[in-house]
């Protein structure tokens, strides 16, 4: 996904869509059953800005996450 390849060749309702559900059998979870509309609208929009991204504006991102103590594995 950082080679931006996947990105271009998907709109942002497929890329939606594959967070959502995943794709069964290469690794890609689902995370519609354990995170909420607004949080997988985000991983959209993560997913398709990393490849924009440079390493320390990434790492900025996910220290500001971190900050507000948001945790994995609820549904909201």
């Amino acid at each position: 996904m950082i080679s931006g390849n996947i990105q271009k060749a998907r709109s942002e309702a497929e890329i939606y869509w594959i967070v959502k559900y995943g794709i069964k059998m290469t690794g890609m979870p689902a995370f519609g059953p354990t995170h909420g509309e607004d949080e997988l609208w985000g991983l959209t929009v993560l997913v398709k800005e990393i490849p924009r991204m440079n390493p320390d504006h990434y790492r900025q991102l996910a220290e500001q996450e971190n900050g507000m103590g948001h945790g994995h594995g609820h549904a909201h």
